[in-house]
């Protein structure tokens, strides 16, 4: 009697928290001029649909006229739970010290130099999109018996308006590739809520390509055959770190690209980080899915996905391709090969030291030169589930990623150069 008092208990709060309206409302903060970056802010409500889709549109335009002019990286940022597009919200804030710290990298002299031998010219603008949402829905502790209500709002808003957005990001992006006087990077990425948000929006490209490439369906036993072109995503790369989302929802793209092998031309499109302190992942995450299967699907009679359907995104060990730690020696991965041809020979997957962290892959779970990485981060770099805006696993993120885009420029500058004729191997 007291387990289905609590039961009701739960689902009448669960009930109030989809019907009040705190916080469905459209916050449009204003941001004041940086000479090294721009911020806009992209809000949707709890069904997907944008507040006002003239103002995204806006945000649309400045990219495209930007990347018409000269060299621009765009970094999308998703927030998760308990978190809004409020002026003073703790993420927004956070957002904003990770567009300084980028600029701030990307001005140095090496990255300046390495431009400049690309042949796009040594300066870059960098445009900071923030994806607002109503990731709180009750006031202060309250929210956190917004669970489920939360949950299913995150996949509404990246099944609506914002997909569209991200394809027409993806769009202008792609425009951009055969021009080698500028470049553009597009990276994504999606915090805890806000990383259901982003793999309803970006991973339907990356499923795309891989059943264009395979003709078997995923789960059935196959043979792993070559991949004949590079699989590609939401722009550079779409970056989950600790996604609040159920392994489930990831397994399809798991059987799908591990049927396949890859040569040195792709890389990583798809990364997801899960922190080793994130408890709340790790224990309030299951409890949460545990009550949930009492008014949804029951998956009890298979064992194995019953387990996928319990953990978190990251905390299901057959998905897990990488460990992530703090690394105090210097990187394997220097700026000298950055703008050469012998980053072309770099597998990003394989063992790699870069922004004072290393990534190692685990035997037998990782695939060489893959387009998807799972990695689990020691608490140094990612200190719990809300700790993702440290400098070390800023540095570590931009690092990385800025020498994938280098690579993925001097493929493009290849085949520029090449192009009718046989493609060169590294």
């Amino acid at each position: 009697m007291l387990l289905i008092k609590l039961l009701l208990f739960i689902v009448a709060v669960a009930l109030l928290a989809g019907c009040v309206s705190y916080g469905h409302k459209a916050f449009a903060p204003k941001f004041e001029a940086n000479p090294g970056y721009g911020l806009h802010a992209v809000e949707v409500d709890d069904y997907g649909v944008f507040w006002n889709p003239t103002a995204a549109q806006t945000t649309l335009d400045a990219v495209e006229q930007q990347a018409a002019q000269g060299n621009v990286i765009v970094l999308l940022f998703v927030h998760g739970w308990h978190h809004n597009a409020k002026p003073d919200d703790k993420n927004l804030e956070d957002f904003h010290k990770t567009l300084d710290a980028l600029s701030h990298t990307l001005d140095q002299p090496s990255y300046r130099d390495a431009r400049k031998m690309l042949g796009v010219g040594e300066n870059v603008k960098i445009i900071g999109l923030y994806v607002g949402w109503r990731g709180r829905s009750l006031p202060g502790p309250l929210d956190y018996l917004t669970f489920w209500g939360r949950k299913a709002a995150a996949q509404r808003a990246g099944e609506g308006d914002l997909r569209e957005y991200m394809l027409r990001l993806q769009r202008i992006y792609a425009s951009q590739q055969a021009d080698t006087r500028r470049f553009m990077g597009l990276v994504t990425v999606g915090h805890s809520f806000g990383g259901q948000v982003l793999l309803k929006a970006v991973t339907g490209k990356i499923e795309h390509d891989l059943i264009q490439q395979g003709r078997t369906l995923s789960g059935v036993p196959a043979q792993m055959t070559a991949a004949a072109d590079p699989i590609e995503g939401i722009g550079d790369m779409a970056v989950l770190i600790n996604p609040a989302l159920e392994a489930q929802q990831f397994e399809r793209i798991d059987k799908l690209y591990r049927s396949f092998s890859y040569d040195w031309k792709q890389t990583p499109v798809l990364l997801v980080v899960s922190g080793q302190g994130d408890s709340a992942r790790q224990n309030a995450f299951p409890a949460g899915r545990a009550v949930g299967r009492w008014f949804g699907a029951r998956p009890w009679l298979a064992p194995d996905r019953r387990e996928r359907w319990d953990k978190a995104l990251g905390e299901y060990a057959p998905h897990v391709t990488h460990d992530l730690t703090t690394f105090d020696g210097p990187d394997e991965v220097g700026n000298g090969i950055y703008s050469s041809d012998e980053i072309l020979s770099v597998d990003f997957t394989a063992r790699i030291t870069i922004g004072n962290a290393s990534l190692t892959p685990r035997t037998g779970w990782s695939v060489a030169n893959s387009p998807v990485l799972v990695a689990y981060s020691n608490e140094k770099l990612i200190k719990d589930h809300t700790g993702i805006f440290t400098d070390s696993f800023r540095k570590f993120l931009i690092d990385y990623v800025a020498f994938i885009e280098g690579k993925r420029m001097v493929i493009r500058k290849i085949a520029c150069e090449q192009a009718g004729s046989q493609a060169v191997t590294p």
